[in-house]
Formats: structure tokens, sequence, C-alpha cells
């Protein structure tokens, strides 16, 4: 039975969480639902988007000095911009387990850094430790569960902030980043979306839980953040500030990634949703 009261203290717990961020922008932004999700019109239906690798990189030679000489020349080559670039990626051990076991596959498409951090980390341990070769456990800092192994992990980086697992190609002008494990499973056979971490094939499609037990499936955005949990610097990137000319909007975009998600019926259901407002939007 419900205790004496307790309408009245659900009705204050709704008016305390109608005012939260997240809530707020439901409340000014044209949504839709279906099943359990609201979808974000503007930034799920309407947005467009693409990612090719490429369009979101600056490239930059880096200078190499001979003291003494007056020599300046060029060997190296930075690309900023990438999404592989910059964030920590934490992985769960389901995720870490699957890449382990496909990592010799995956191997020959790493860079040559990435692969040596590998090897030489599997010489110096041994195969029993694989895992830890490109991810790091993550252990608690506080109370009961200080220096406890958590559940989940966090992937290795290279020079401070590049993922393990990312590669450039480049001619010197121009570059396309590539991730390995998306080359591996290409190659072989198998879906991407079985063996890269959901953090990495999901962004920058964000889905936040709600009070209500619904949950809003938006984007990463400069508007969005502050419920997204993003950091600002991710939600200028070049494919959400500046899309591809002639990309297809996100949802289409993603469709791959949204049927596995929620399902085909879901999807199609949306399909139908996203067709009544680019028709209204052609009139």
């Amino acid at each position: 039975m419900p205790f004496p009261g307790a309408s009245m203290w659900r009705q204050k717990l709704r008016s305390f969480f109608e005012k939260t961020p997240v809530i707020h922008y439901i409340k000014q932004h044209e949504t839709v639902v279906i099943g359990e999700i609201i979808v974000d019109v503007k930034n799920i239906l309407l947005r467009p988007y693409a990612c090719d690798g490429s369009h979101c990189l600056s490239m930059q030679a880096l200078p190499n000095h001979l003291e003494g000489y007056g020599l300046t020349f060029y060997n190296e080559v930075a690309a900023y911009g990438d999404c592989c670039r910059g964030p920590i990626v934490f992985i769960s051990q389901a995720e870490r387990q699957r890449i382990a076991e496909h990592l010799e596959g995956i191997l020959p498409h790493m860079s040559q850094e990435g692969q040596f951090i590998v090897k030489e980390y599997l010489r110096q341990k041994g195969p029993e430790h694989t895992q830890e070769a490109f991810a790091e456990s993550a252990r608690g800092t506080l109370g009961e569960q200080q220096g406890q192994e958590l559940d989940f992990a966090k992937m290795h980086t290279i020079w401070g902030d590049q993922c393990i697992f990312r590669t450039l190609h480049h001619d010197g002008l121009r570059g396309q980043v590539r991730c390995a494990i998306h080359a591996y499973t290409v190659q072989a056979g198998l879906s991407y979306l079985d063996l890269k971490p959901v953090d990495c094939w999901f962004w920058p499609l964000a889905l936040v839980p709600l009070y209500t037990g619904q949950f809003l499936l938006t984007v990463h955005t400069e508007e969005t953040r502050h419920f997204t949990e993003e950091s600002e610097n991710y939600t200028k990137k070049r494919c959400l500030t500046e899309p591809i000319p002639g990309a297809s909007s996100i949802y289409q975009s993603f469709r791959k990634e949204l049927v596995y998600v929620f399902g085909q019926e879901w999807f199609d259901a949306l399909v139908a949703c996203a067709a009544r407002y680019h028709q209204r939007a052609a009139r």
C-alpha cells in the first residue's frame, strides 16, 4: 500500500525533476515518442551527418631542428580534429574480452606504434595478459571499493591522447583516420557493432535516461552537452558544425546502429515519422 502522503511526495519529486536541463530542453524542442524513446526531431530526423574519416582533419607538418646547423626539415605530420584523438574511452569487460579474442587479427591494421606497444607488452607479460595489452583495468578510488578492480576498463592511448587503435593514412597534405578494429571487421566479414566499443560506434548519438523511465535520443551538441555529459570540444567537431555537403539525415546515416539497439520495427516507425517531417519541410 502507498504510504500516507505518497501522492504529494510524488508531485514534489515531479516538480523537482521537471526543472532539470534535459526536461527543459524537451519542453523547448519538438519531439516524437516511439515506444519508450523520445526522439529529438531537429537533431535525429533533420540534422545532416556523415563521417568519412577525413572531413574532420586538420593536417600540420611538425618541424625538426638540427641545432647548430640552422636546418629545419619535416618528417612528421600531425592530424587533429577527429573523435579518435582526445577522449578517454571506457569499455565494459565484455567488450574488452571480445577485442582480446580478435586482437591477433586486429594487430596488422594498427599503427606501427600501436603494434609495438601491444607486441612488447605481450613479450614481457605473456599471452595470458592480452586484455591488458590494449586496456587498463579501472579501479575504485574512494570508499569501500578503493583499489578494487571495477567492471570496466580504460583504452590505452598513444602520445597521451590517441586511441591505441587509431591509424592515420596520409600523403602529407590530406589524411584519413581509420579504426583498426573497424578495418579488421570489414576484412574478416564481421559486424563492427559486435566488436567495436559502443561509445565509439554510437557517437555522436546520445541516449539520456529520464525520471519517467523513458529515454531521450538526441545528439551531443553545444545545446545538449550539459545533460549528455559531453565536452565542449567534442560538440564543436566539424562533422557536427560543418556537415559534409549532401550528407543524409543522421537517422539514415545511423540506420545499422539504431536497428541494432532498438530493433527493425522501432526503426521503421522512426522512418515513417521522418518522412512526414521531410515532406512538411519540402512544402
